[in-house]
């Protein structure tokens, strides 16, 4: 996250106002690595006191990332986060599980969803292109679908993260979980997902049952496996 003052440029032009102003990370402040080390600035905002500074996390579709890496001259996406200041890592188990497609090149993803990837004017972003579990009208036909299994992510592979992160400096480390709602439509459709907790609520609940509990299972895993003191999961989890 980056904040700026509502200022004045050098020609009287308001940064702010400018939405061309900080198209380029040249223009873009420099914040500096502050007086806390990363995981103390996060665990105080955390803790409603005020850090140093804001805390800054980084998501970016590949082209964006694409973009810094090449602006800050061929670095890995390591790089570009120690250049922005960047405090928080993410920690991403290896996924071992079964590689499964559709026709008409559909992806089955880790978690059963259906995506294709969609061109646009600046890359591919992989959109829903179906829904398994769209003809679900009962329960128990949530639950004899083929869910999939926690040990479908390998969790000692979070360890050499760690030990990444550990080696460049003190950062507080997350793990996205992921969101119980969103991954629960995505096997069913929107529309039909949020019909159906009015009309028909034992079908997505159970759904979401499912879902909790292969997330109760890998992040029991996780932590087992990794031995920190403290990963923050993703908002909306718990």
């Amino acid at each position: 996250m980056l904040l700026c003052d509502d200022h004045t440029g050098t020609e009287g032009e308001n940064l702010v106002g400018n939405k061309n102003a900080f198209a380029s990370p040249e223009n873009w402040p420099d914040v500096g690595p502050g007086q806390m080390s990363p995981r103390e600035r996060v665990l105080e905002a955390l803790s409603h006191r005020e850090p140093d500074r804001v805390p800054a996390d980084l998501w970016a579709v590949p082209e964006v990332w694409q973009r810094l890496q090449t602006y800050f001259g061929g670095v890995s996406r390591a790089e570009v986060l120690q250049r922005l200041y960047i405090d928080i890592r993410w920690v991403v188990p290896n996924y071992v599980g079964p590689q499964q497609s559709l026709p008409g090149g559909i992806t089955v993803g880790p978690y059963g969803s259906w995506r294709k990837d969609q061109r646009h004017g600046f890359g591919a972003y992989a959109e829903y292109a179906g829904y398994p579990l769209a003809e679900a009208r009962t329960a128990s036909d949530i639950h004899e679908w083929e869910w999939p299994l926690t040990e479908n992510w390998d969790m000692d592979s979070v360890k050499s993260q760690l030990d990444e992160f550990d080696a460049e400096g003190g950062y507080f480390v997350c793990y996205d979980l992921g969101g119980i709602f969103e991954r629960s439509w995505g096997l069913m459709g929107l529309e039909r997902f949020l019909m159906d907790l009015v009309q028909n609520p034992e079908v997505p609940c159970a759904i979401m049952d499912h879902m909790t509990d292969l997330y109760i299972e890998n992040v029991t895993r996780l932590l087992d496996a990794s031995a920190v003191a403290l990963i923050w999961c993703t908002p909306g989890t718990t």
